[in-house]
């Protein structure tokens, strides 16, 4: 499986730019990350922040998904990180248009969390099921989070999550297209 989170791509003709894709394991749990940042500025322009913005989470959750007993430290550790990045290397807005989904698993179930996003669905066995829609607290507007959001805690996790961003409407493309809309190739 290529990745856990997904975010569709905006429509446009770059529509992949300022994207990012990671994962941080440990042995007792494990946080699925999509994320785009600086995406409004052009592929060349989203390269730099995009990578900074992967990097600097890779260096901050790596550390303690090895050490994480249960999904709430990942996701504290997320927040943790992510309020640390210096906002000029977050691109023109210093991360204003951020949206960032994320999954975070243990024995126990799972946690969705994210910023910036219009819908989210999970897919559990072949079928998306949506977890947030509508007014549902997790969603809303673009950028760094001024408080430590909550997550949509679930019994099961499911195989994959998979958000619109802000500003999109929250509508699941055609289901032989959902994949190559977030960016995945078969």
């Amino acid at each position: 499986m290529s990745s856990r989170a997904l975010l569709l791509a905006s429509p446009g003709p770059f529509p992949f730019a300022g994207h990012l894709r990671l994962e941080a394991r440990g042995e007792h749990a494990w946080l699925a990350i999509a994320a785009s940042v600086a995406a409004g500025a052009g592929p060349d322009a989203a390269f730099a922040p995009a990578r900074a913005l992967e990097s600097h989470l890779h260096s901050q959750l790596d550390p303690i998904a090895v050490h994480a007993s249960d999904r709430n430290t990942l996701l504290r550790g997320l927040w943790a990180a992510l309020a640390s990045v210096p906002a000029e290397a977050l691109g023109p807005g210093g991360g204003a248009d951020l949206s960032l989904l994320a999954l975070a698993s243990d024995r126990r179930g799972a946690g969705v969390a994210g910023v910036g996003l219009s819908g989210v669905w999970g897919m559990y066995v072949s079928a998306w099921e949506p977890l947030a829609l509508g007014g549902h607290p997790m969603l809303g507007p673009t950028g760094r989070p001024t408080q430590t959001p909550g997550a949509l805690r679930l019994t099961a996790s499911p195989r994959r999550v998979l958000a619109s961003i802000a500003g999109q409407t929250a509508v699941l493309p055609p289901v032989d297209e959902i994949l190559a809309r977030a960016g995945v190739r078969a």
